[in-house]
């Protein structure tokens, strides 16, 4: 987990040759934790690439909000009320502890992943750091803790597999498209391995088997868990480790000086203690819901990595984002070196797009899957587009936010209408059909006008869209959970 940076963070418009406007910093929650969306500042210089604003004071206090029905253009924090959120301490950055320490702090990283069940109107499931699973039936006006755990509801101190992910970091979470029921969870620097639940939440077990585990250099630390989206029982799973042992044909592998290098599509190669190689780059592979898993290869291994992670186009089409200088990387064959061919070839995001402004390997970790089959991805202050996933167009130039992935998590979401996308100094969107028109491969002025957005932690590192309702949810880190309905 990469540290914890208070910045201030605003939500964009992007409207076609529009110039980027707004304020470079945004208020923090009033006392209701609600804010109303102004429109655009264009008193704002248009490039927002200043370093990030030193703490703002962060207001946790807030009032009951309403059910799904609430104020359109309005920002709440919704984080659960029993979290304590007033009371919450970054474990990097104090002596605070994990859990709750004398002095009344709580030692968390906050709020992480979340799931919208689009079944249940209003279901939203959230994750977080030490502080357990959450559920809300009315778009986070009301919360129960969950994960109570295998018949046990001692989840602070018992050893049931729900307290086992009160203990950790849940980064990463799926839920089963054809039964919302089935959950998919990690515990990140928690007990290792993934977690699966089968009925809404409130049992789950470990469902990784030892013998993937004892794989990696780490057993069973999960980076990111992501589903095929043309088959709900075909998941892969990348770690925050690197595997050891004998390495698949054409998997990527590092040295003990952490030079990577991919080793024959023919031979396999040794790693680990006692080799000059400390290990390769592998993902776990199921392809029945997790009862049987095999290893394939990854893009790259994790060496010293903070937030790569993998996306599923198909069953044989993936991407694997190093979220870092080592770039986007992209497999056809499901990571499988066929006939003497690399397995993974790495993904030209910028060098063809004339006045690009980001190097060759600049790439966050995820590649977001839009409505319409097309392809998102960027890097620090870049925002790309591809149709086919091996030409892509830059959008944005100095003008887009620095977009940041945490353990594989996406700062983009389609709203079918709307293209919203977060970092770690803003909030941006665009229409897609201001998107799908642009063709322009040297922007020089911003596509993006800057709204208000409460003053958040990292930035939205997760942004999703519930179009039941029509809220847009992000969640913040030590800044919480928050909401907003569009229309």
């Amino acid at each position: 987990m990469r540290p914890i940076v208070y910045g201030a963070l605003g939500l964009l418009l992007v409207a076609c040759a529009a110039k980027s406007s707004g304020s470079d910093s945004a208020p923090d929650a009033s006392s209701n934790g609600s804010i109303p969306v102004d429109g655009p500042d264009a008193s704002s210089p248009p490039v927002d690439s200043s370093p990030l604003d030193s703490s703002p004071p962060m207001d946790s206090s807030f009032g009951p909000v309403a059910t799904c029905s609430s104020t359109v253009g309005t920002w709440q924090n919704i984080t659960p009320p029993d979290l304590d959120m007033a009371n919450w301490c970054s474990v990097d950055f104090s002596t605070c502890n994990v859990g709750t320490n004398p002095s009344g702090k709580v030692g968390t990283y906050g709020t992480t992943d979340f799931l919208i069940d689009p079944t249940s109107s209003g279901t939203v499931y959230l994750g977080t750091s030490q502080l357990g699973i959450w559920k809300t039936a009315d778009c986070g006006a009301n919360w129960v803790h969950i994960n109570t755990g295998n018949n046990g509801t001692d989840v602070n101190g018992g050893n049931v597999a729900g307290s086992l992910l009160d203990g950790g970091r849940q980064w990463t979470m799926l839920m089963d498209p054809m039964n919302s029921q089935v959950l998919y969870a990690t515990a990140g620097y928690g007990a290792g391995g993934i977690f699966r639940s089968t009925d809404g939440g409130v049992n789950w077990s470990q469902i990784l088997p030892s013998s993937i585990m004892s794989r990696t250099q780490y057993p069973g630390f999960i980076e990111k868990i992501t589903m095929d989206p043309t088959n709900h029982l075909h998941l892969l799973a990348s770690f925050h480790t690197i595997c050891t042992g004998t390495a698949l044909p054409g998997a990527p592998i590092a040295d003990n000086g952490s030079n990577v290098s991919v080793v024959s599509t023919t031979n396999n190669t040794p790693t680990g203690s006692g080799t000059s190689y400390q290990g390769w780059g592998c993902l776990a592979e199921t392809t029945d819901g997790g009862t049987t898993w095999s290893l394939t290869t990854s893009g790259y291994p994790w060496v010293n990595s903070d937030g790569p992670g993998q996306t599923m186009v198909n069953a044989t089409t993936w991407f694997y984002g190093t979220n870092g200088s080592q770039g986007l990387w992209r497999t056809t064959t499901g990571g499988m070196a066929v006939n003497g061919a690399p397995a993974w070839t790495r993904v030209n995001l910028y060098t063809d797009a004339a006045g690009a402004t980001q190097p060759f390997d600049s790439a966050i970790g995820s590649v977001y899957v839009a409505q319409d089959g097309s392809l998102y991805s960027g890097g620090n202050y870049a925002i790309v587009h591809s149709t086919d996933g091996i030409n892509w167009t830059q959008l944005s130039g100095q003008y887009a936010p620095a977009l940041g992935s945490q353990n594989g998590s996406s700062p983009i979401v389609d709203t079918g209408g709307t293209v919203y996308i977060t970092g770690s100094g803003s909030n941006w969107s665009a229409p897609v059909s201001t998107i799908q028109g642009y063709k322009s491969t040297a922007p020089t002025s911003g596509l993006f006008t800057k709204m208000t957005s409460p003053a958040q932690a990292a930035g939205g590192l997760w942004i999703k869209y519930d179009a039941v309702n029509h809220m847009l949810y992000t969640s913040n880190n030590l800044t919480g959970f928050w909401r907003l309905k569009t229309q």
